[in-house]
């Protein structure tokens, strides 16, 4: 049996509920092993639809999170 092993991914965190709200995964090679580089978010920040309360925000850069 094989096991299902969750990839890190960056992601958002709801400001209404606080649910988790993927933005992408994070490959999984040497380079981001330690450190992997946030993915572009354009400056003006980018609209995400929470999946749990279904509000719309604008997150930005600063509010990507690493998560595993």
């Amino acid at each position: 049996m094989v096991k299902e092993v969750d990839m890190a991914r960056w992601v958002f965190k709801c400001s209404n509920c606080g649910a988790v709200i993927q933005h992408s995964t994070i490959p999984e090679t040497v380079e981001n092993y330690s450190q992997p580089a946030k993915p572009f978010v354009a400056e003006g920040g980018e609209s995400m639809t929470c999946p749990n309360c279904k509000e719309i925000h604008i997150y930005k850069q600063e509010h990507l999170q690493y998560a595993s």
